[in-house]
């Protein structure tokens, strides 16, 4: 009988330390894969505007902001320099895919006119965006397009009307651009700018 009683002892001894040390591989595998993913922060903003920079945008774009933070930090700034800057930072961010975390994580949507953002972002998950792997946790194998340098080729000013407002000196803005390596994504497009209060935003691209 004591043999027994010590040996069942010895088996919930064994018991309760492989429970606790699984606990604790478990734990630190968890908080291992935690520590090891990627994470986004705001390093910059031109608050006036709303424009922010985050942690894990381009070379090329930390660029461009910071240039449109200095023009915008005048007194009064060139408009047509003003959306030859945000055509390239939208162009920059949005078809670099190689840096965002999942297909929800589209890009270029602060330079989006607010009254189409969600469907803006919502339509870019569906298409552009719907093949992207997760990168939570960085280990994503996939190879994306990264942009290195945009090229404005052509701005131009019209009227346009987007939900029945009309802005007569909307801007049409041509731009091309390459990639780090070439994988088949679109090259160039047209954009539409319009005035959103005292910014310009982008209504349609075409």
């Amino acid at each position: 009988m004591k043999l027994k009683k010590s040996m069942k002892r010895v088996l919930i001894i064994l018991g309760i330390i492989v429970a606790i040390g699984g606990g604790v591989l478990i734990y630190n595998s968890f908080n291992g894969k935690k520590k090891s993913g990627n994470s986004v922060t705001i390093i910059s903003h031109i608050k006036e505007y709303g424009y922010q920079l985050n942690s894990n945008e381009s070379s090329l774009y930390k660029d461009l902001f910071k240039d449109l933070d200095q023009l915008l930090s005048k007194d009064e700034h060139d408009e047509k320099e003003y959306v030859t800057l945000i055509t390239k930072l939208f162009v920059a961010d949005f078809y670099n895919l190689s840096n965002k975390l999942t297909s929800l994580d589209v890009g270029g949507l602060q330079f989006v006119h607010k009254d189409i953002r969600d469907n803006f972002s919502l339509n870019a998950s569906n298409t552009f965006y719907q093949y992207i792997e997760s990168n939570i946790y960085g280990d994503r194998k996939q190879e994306l397009p990264e942009v290195t340098d945009v090229t404005v080729n052509e701005i131009k000013n019209e009227s346009y009307t987007y939900n029945k407002v009309t802005d007569k000196n909307a801007y049409v803005v041509s731009a091309s651009w390459v990639y780090k390596k070439e994988l088949g994504y679109t090259k160039s497009k047209t954009f539409i700018f319009v005035h959103e209060d005292k910014k310009l935003s982008l209504v349609e691209i075409k």
